[in-house]
Formats: structure tokens, C-alpha cells, sequence
């Protein structure tokens, strides 16, 4: 919705209500005014009411004398006449016989003179409102509302002594009609008078707010137009802002100096977003070609040796990681089989790799015993890599023709090693110290695996067991080794995809958050 009608909407609405609170406070003190108005005439033509009468016919009225009919018809003209004068609609006096209120005077209304018939002396009234009887008790003036058989009205009862002694009550009644006309007639002129200021104030606050409004428009247009071209440099624009700020000396004119302001900082910001983007492309494709590099030096065939299913994965958290696995054979036949776990991923950890990768194909040549192989490998990535990094590394060397392996874990756990033969899962811990902790490591060979038909020896780096769910429940090795167990007698790659399976089962979609990597053997 345009500024424009929300303005005029809350300056009409504003007025509007203004215009109803005031009327109808206005209303109600002329309503008030009015009914005192009233109240004043009533109590006047009570006060007049006795003198009209005069003391000799009260005098006579209570004594119980009896009067002519002619009389008692004069003075029913004579209160015709006071109440024509006063306003009202009755003017007439009662008294009390016994448990009865009869009429002593009264006046007759326009219908009952037109009709020649009239209340007669001493007429009881039939049903008389309460006001009348307390006022006999207790002397009070009262004003009521009330309807009889007469009519509706609003009548003042005021008790006076007689000349000779007893009471008497006078009452002076106003129709009601009379007045809901009168109160009609005040609601109509109030509402007109409402309509009227409301319609004089409305049109000027939609000329003010138009007037408002105006410099609002031309400065969404600019912005408009600037926003159709994509927010490039306009100088056309950037005039006009600048000229709307100098010409509107207020909030309009200050947020058109600031868009201006704005334009020349996004000029400057386009330009270097431009050139960050190009900057993280570049980046995005040299992490890419590092990946495919990285991928490549992972073994591209599985290892044949006979006897043995010899399978591999890896999976990285992020484009590069810090795992992988190896193999390669040695000129006498034999094997070396490694998986290895730089601590972090990504690019860092990812040359690590690449480093390590290359130290123990270059000192692996079979000259060596795997002990001697790995001293040395420490060494050189004690020399090469950061002091906050350390790689953990399961290397073992496999002779297919005894069905043996050599094994060395450097921070490497667990190991695991299913034996067909009890049908048991042995997690084996760590031999030595991670890799390039300390200068002059010695590991040790700790682990001579004599393979029987069906064994399998399992490594993975921590990316399996660690992976925890929803609630922060880890996989765990005791559930690695179950999986390993459950899925003994599927082939070496199937076993991995196995287990990789059963951790995204328990992972229950959270993300994976570090590198995985294992390396199945399995003697069949």
C-alpha cells in the first residue's frame, strides 16, 4: 500500500475518532443540560402550582368539604392554563385517603380537553408510581420517569402542608416523547456538526500528507530506477539525490543524501565483491584440482594378493582430508599396507598427507624391517610438519605365502581383528606414539597376525566411531565392532560398505563432521 493512503488513512482515522469522542462528549453534556433544563421547568411550574390553586380550595380539599362540579371544572382550566405556560403536559396535586392517592386539581392533556373528559375530584390513581408514596413519607422532592396509565413521563413530586393542617404532594409532568424528540434532535445536529469538522480536517490532512508524501515518491523512483539497473553507477541518479537532499531540508532530504551516500559505497563494494568472487572461484577450482590430485594418490586397483580380499575407502569431510590408505608390494612378494590419520582436514592436513605418503613409499623398499621403515618416517615429518600436527598411522607389512602380517599401530586405535575360530572381535589399542610427536621415536613391532581362513582385520580412522547422532551419542567402537561381526561373511569392500551403512543409520542425518577411511583384509 502506497505511504501516500497509509498516511491519509491515519490522518482520517485519527480525525474521524477524534470527531466521534468529542461529538458524543459533547452529546452528553447537552444531554444533561438539556434534562436539568427540564428539571428547572418542572420544579418552576411546582412552585407556581399552590398560588394557581390557592389556599381556600386546599383548605377546603383536605377538610373532606365537598365541591361543586363547576368549580372543581374552573380549576381544571386554570391548571390548563399554567401548564400551557409552563411547558408541560400535566400540572396536578393528590392526597392521601386511607391507603389511596386521589386527584384534588389536575390539568387535562390536549386528547382528554378535545374529549371533554378529564380526571374528576377525588379520582383515585390507579397505579401510582413509588416516588409518590415516599414523597408523602418523607417530605423529599423527587424526580422520576416512569409509565402509568396516562402515559410516559418525567415529573418533579413536591410535598407541602395544608392552610388547616394535612399534606398534600403537587406533581408536574413533561412527556417523554418530548424529550427523546428533543435528545434526537441533539444527536442529529451533533453528528452534522461532527460530519462537517471531520470532512474540513480530513481534506487537509490528505492535502498535508500529500505534500508529505511527494518527496517520499520522487525518491522511491530514483531508487527504482537505480535498482532496474542492477544498482549500477548512474551519475543522472546520483544528481538528482544529491539535488532531493539539498532542496528537502528534513528526514526526506537527510535519507536522499544517504542513498546517494549509498550508491558511491556500493560502487566501491560491487567492485570488490567482483573482484572476491573472482578470488574465491579461483580458490574453489584449485581446491577442486587439489581434491582430484588428492584422490588420485589414493590405490586406484585393489591389492591382489592370493589368499586375500583386500579392500580400501575413504570419504572426506571436507573438498581435501586428512586421511588415506596405501598399499604396495614389495619385490619379494610381500606387501605394505598403511592407513593413516593426519590430525584436522582440509588443505593443511591434506599435504601432510601427500608428505607422508611419499616419505613411506620412498623408505619402504624392503631393505628395512617396518620398525626401522617407521623411525625413520617420523623423523622426517618431525623436521617437515607444524608442532600442532601429528599423523597416527597403522602400517603393516602382509607375506601372502605364510599367511602372516606384521603390524605397527603410532597412535593408531582400535585395531580390530575378527577371528573366525571363536567368532570373537578383538579391539587391539595402540602400539606408539602418533607419528612426528617426538624426534627418535623407535616404534616396535607389538602384533604378528598368523591369518586364518575367514579372519579379518579391520582399520578405520576415528571419522567411523566418532560420529555421533541427534542426541550426542557417538558410534562407538563396541558398535564398530558389532557391525564387523554382523557382516563377517560379505567380501572385503562389501564389509566396509556395511559398516559405513550402519553409522548413517545411527547418525540419523547429522552431518558427517570428520574424514572417513578404512582398510579391510580379510584371508579367505
Amino acid at each position: 500500500m502506497p505511504i501516500l493512503y497509509k498516511i491519509s488513512g491515519l490522518v482520517v482515522g485519527a480525525v474521524l475518532l477524534t470527531t466521534v469522542v468529542l461529538t458524543w462528549i459533547g452529546y452528553r453534556t447537552a444531554r444533561r443540560e438539556h434534562i436539568a433544563g427540564v428539571d428547572r421547568q418542572l420544579t418552576a411550574a411546582a412552585a407556581a402550582l399552590p398560588e394557581v390553586i390557592g389556599a381556600d380550595y386546599l383548605g377546603r380539599a383536605l377538610a373532606g368539604d365537598p365541591l361543586p362540579a363547576a368549580e372543581y371544572d374552573r380549576m381544571v382550566h386554570s391548571l390548563n392554563d399554567l401548564a400551557d405556560r409552563s411547558g408541560v403536559f400535566y400540572v396536578y396535586v393528590f392526597a392521601e385517603r386511607g391507603d389511596q392517592i386521589v386527584h384534588f386539581a389536575t390539568s387535562a392533556s390536549p386528547a382528554e380537553r378535545a374529549a371533554g373528559e378529564w380526571a374528576t375530584f377525588l379520582q383515585p390513581y390507579g397505579e401510582p408510581p413509588a416516588e409518590i408514596h415516599a414523597t408523602f413519607r418523607d417530605g423529599q422532592t423527587r424526580f422520576s420517569e416512569y409509565t402509568d396509565e396516562f402515559g410516559s413521563f418525567r415529573s418533579i413530586f413536591v410535598r407541602y402542608d395544608g392552610p388547616a393542617g394535612g399534606t398534600y404532594v403537587v406533581g408536574v409532568d413533561v412527556a417523554l416523547s418530548r424529550i427523546r424528540s428533543d435528545l434526537a434532535n441533539l444527536v442529529v445536529r451533533y453528528a452534522l456538526t461532527g460530519i462537517v469538522v471531520a470532512a474540513l480536517t480530513g481534506g487537509l490532512g490528505l492535502l498535508l500528507a500529500r505534500r508529505f508524501t511527494q518527496p517520499l515518491n520522487v525518491l522511491s523512483a530514483e531508487v527504482a530506477d537505480w535498482s532496474q539497473r542492477e544498482f549500477a553507477p548512474d551519475e543522472a541518479i546520483q544528481a538528482h539525490l544529491i539535488e532531493l537532499a539539498a532542496r528537502q531540508r528534513d528526514e526526506v532530504g537527510e535519507l536522499a543524501g544517504r542513498f546517494a551516500d549509498v550508491q558511491n559505497r556500493l560502487r566501491t563494494y560491487l567492485k570488490e565483491l567482483t573482484e572476491t568472487t573472482a578470488a574465491k572461484q579461483k580458490i574453489e577450482r584449485d581446491l577442486d584440482l587439489a581434491r582430484e590430485i588428492q584422490r588420485g594418490l589414493l590405490p586406484q586397483e585393489p591389492l591382489h594378493l592370493e589368499g586375500f580380499e583386500i579392500a580400501g575407502w575413504n570419504r572426506a569431510a571436507d573438498q581435501t582430508g586428512g586421511d588415506y590408505f596405501d598399499w604396495m608390494t614389495l619385490p619379494d612378494g610381500r606387501a605394505v599396507i598403511m592407513l593413516a590419520d593426519v590430525t584436522g582436514h582440509g588443505v593443511g592436513p591434506a599435504l601432510i598427507v601427500s608428505v607422508c605418503r611419499a616419505y613411506v613409499r620412498a623408505s619402504a623398499t624392503g631393505e628395512h624391517d617396518l620398525a626401522t621403515v617407521l623411525a625413520r618416517v617420523n623423523d622426517l615429518l618431525f623436521e617437515d610438519i607444524p608442532p600442532e600436527r601429528f599423523v597416527t598411522a597403522a602400517v603393516g607389512v602382509l607375506d601372502p605365502a605364510t599367511a602372516t602380517m606384521s603390524l605397527i599401530s603410532a597412535g593408531q586405535a582400535p585395531l580390530l581383528y575378527y577371528s573366525a575360530a571363536t567368532d570373537e572381535v578383538n579391539a587391539w589399542d595402540a602400539d606408539d606414539l602418533p607419528l612426528a610427536v617426538m624426534d627418535g621415536m623407535k616404534p616396535e613391532a607389538s602384533h604378528r597376525i598368523e591369518f586364518r581362513p575367514g579372519d579379518i582385520l579391520v582399520l578405520t580412522t576415528d571419522g567411523f566411531f566418532e560420529w555421533p547422532n541427534e542426541a550426542g551419542e557417538q558410534f562407538g567402537t563396541a558398535r564398530l565392532a558389532a557391525s564387523v561381526r554382523t557382516h563377517r561373511d560379505r567380501e572385503a569392500d562389501s564389509i566396509i560398505q556395511a559398516i559405513y551403512d550402519d553409522v548413517l543409520r545411527h547418525a540419523g542425518g547429522t552431518k558427517q563432521g570428520d574424514d572417513l577411511t578404512a582398510v579391510v583384509i580379510k584371508k579367505v
